[in-house]
């Protein structure tokens, strides 16, 4: 069995880096648009290509659960630590 990835458009932004987007709109006024926030993002965090509109969309609806992600335990990509755990067998 061979395992393949999912091409995806760019690279997922982390936890840190939605709070980065939240701020951003927050801060401009009056707020910028969905695809310039998309741009934005392009050229702060070196994606090779801007997230979607729908995706910058999703990251400003979530910032509550982004905010206490941030806060909390978790991992990068918004996983728990407690929950993220690798088990390894030895034969």
């Amino acid at each position: 069995m061979t395992c393949t990835t999912k091409q995806t458009k760019g690279k997922w932004l982390t936890i840190a880096q939605k709070w980065q987007v939240i701020e951003e709109h927050g801060r401009l006024q009056p707020s910028p648009s969905l695809a310039d926030l998309a741009r934005w993002s392009q050229a702060k965090f070196k994606q090779s290509q801007p997230p979607s509109r729908a995706t910058i969309a999703n990251i400003l609806r979530s910032a509550t659960t982004v905010k206490s992600k941030l806060e909390a335990a978790c991992t990068p990509k918004g996983r728990s630590l407690s929950q993220h755990t690798c088990l390894s067998r030895r034969r």
